[in-house]
């Protein structure tokens, strides 16, 4: 069987044609300035999405430096590849922020069970859930008596963990007054773990099962 009908020989005339075609498209003297607006697209685009990605509950993409290459063609299909990504990336961020906006507390419950995996926790979210329920029912900015007050910074109770006084979270992050996952963050990794007051959530909820509080 001639080797054009198998699939290895398919695909070799394939990359061969790209090639071909790559070549035949270089750019002629004085060219080069066609090749450098296209890397540089590659480049814009591509940062424009790893800035977008650096929230980390949007889909993330692999990162290549097709910029190195000297085809104008293959360039200009990657420029128009991470034009493509960085405006679906940005479309995603809008409407995360927005469902966000909208609902809070299961955005601060997604948040949780994403530090609870990284902490090696995955399976005690329901032990956390009964431990912040009755704290705080999952209000990011709720004081110690169930005022909502987003700008508090007395020595009452504040946040998701009721941290006393709630300023005890500025070490997690500037931001501990009105995010979830700072907040989340300083109670999982400054208050359970190894050498910590409680050696994971379902430590703390016995305790706070005997004794009331945590």
């Amino acid at each position: 069987m001639p080797i054009w009908y198998s699939k290895a020989g398919v695909l070799t005339l394939i990359v061969t044609l790209f090639l071909i075609a790559g070549y035949a498209c270089q750019p002629a003297d004085g060219g080069t300035q066609s090749l450098t607006t296209a890397r540089k697209a590659i480049k814009h685009y591509r940062a424009k999405t790893l800035s977008c990605q650096e929230d980390r509950y949007v889909k993330r993409f692999s990162i290549d430096h097709a910029e190195k290459s000297t085809s104008i063609v293959y360039l200009r299909w990657t420029a128009k590849k991470w034009r493509s990504r960085s405006q679906a990336c940005s479309r995603n961020l809008r409407a995360d922020r927005k469902w966000r906006k909208h609902h809070p507390v299961a955005h601060a419950k997604k948040v949780a069970r994403y530090l609870l995996r990284l902490r090696g926790w995955a399976d005690q979210f329901w032990a956390l859930d009964a431990i912040i329920q009755p704290e705080s029912a999952w209000r990011v900015c709720v004081r110690y008596g169930g005022k909502v007050d987003c700008t508090y910074r007395g020595q009452l109770a504040y946040g998701l963990p009721q941290a006393l006084p709630g300023i005890k979270m500025a070490s997690a992050g500037p931001d501990w007054q009105t995010n979830p996952e700072t907040q989340l963050r300083w109670l999982l990794f400054s208050y359970m773990g190894p050498g910590h007051r409680y050696a994971d959530p379902c430590d703390a909820l016995r305790y706070r099962r005997a004794h009331g509080s945590y």
